[in-house]
């Protein structure tokens, strides 16, 4: 794990988790960005941004940032800080629901994630997705979720689509390769006309950073097997967040 002297310490906006509340019983949809505006905001030390000028405006892209996360950082801070920055809202690709190899946690635990992840996406207008690789039991409702993405992104003018491809906290060596299959999940993003922005998301001299990289173009290198392409377009995101870390969180990127 990324050791720092100093952590910054993250407030609990218990008047967003009310508002939140409210809007699930009311079934009222909220914004994300200004959520997040108001996390950010009673942030202390304040939010450190690098790489201003490659804040976007608006899209088509989709930003993609690493999954960092220790004892004391919900993981949460990750997109709340991404989007407070960006003037616009991002579509975020959440998790569908904590899992486990436990059967005693996946049978208590995951149900009750599921219900609360799936609820907080319909009000902040996110798409919940499973796990990859999926289980047996999440194969359909992962294609419903990838489509309904693609969906978005064809049918929304300038789209932002989030994404963490890792899906899982990182460990003591930092970045790590992101599951089978999400490779080719970003592939699908790029032929419907996405273009990337990488974002690394870390601590630093008691501060929470967000650094926003230079978007770029997918160009893949000749034919490659499926296989391949899935590997091939994991290691390319993930090495264009690399440079955006300290040395120390970069992992199997370094």
């Amino acid at each position: 794990m990324y050791n720092n002297k100093k952590m910054p310490k993250y407030p609990k906006p218990f008047p967003i988790v009310i508002k939140i509340f409210w809007a699930g019983i009311f079934q009222r949809k909220l914004s994300f960005h200004a959520t997040a505006q108001y996390c950010i905001k009673r942030l202390y030390p304040p939010l450190k941004v690098l790489g201003q000028e490659n804040i976007p405006k608006g899209g088509p892209l989709l930003l993609l940032t690493n999954h960092y996360t220790h004892p004391g950082f919900p993981s949460w801070w990750i997109t709340l800080s991404s989007s407070s920055v960006v003037p616009a809202e991002i579509h975020w690709i959440t998790a569908a629901a904590w899992t486990s190899p436990d059967p005693l946690y996946t049978r208590i635990i995951t149900p009750i994630t599921f219900w609360a992840f799936t609820r907080l996406a319909w009000i902040f207008g996110f798409t919940p997705m499973p796990p990859m690789p999926p289980r047996p039991s999440d194969i359909t409702a992962r294609t419903l979720a990838v489509r309904k993405v693609l969906a978005y992104v064809r049918n929304t003018k300038n789209p932002l689509v989030g994404l963490a491809p890792e899906g899982q906290d990182e460990f003591a060596d930092g970045l790590i390769m992101p599951p089978n299959g999400v490779g080719r999940f970003i592939y699908h993003l790029a032929n419907a006309g996405l273009d990337f922005l990488p974002i690394g998301v870390f601590e630093q001299d008691d501060r929470l950073c967000v650094h926003f990289g230079s978007p770029y173009h997918l160009d893949l290198p000749g034919k490659l097997s499926l296989d391949k392409k899935d590997i091939w377009i994991s290691k390319k995101v993930m090495s264009s967040i690399a440079p955006l870390l300290p040395y120390e969180l970069r992992g199997l990127f370094r």
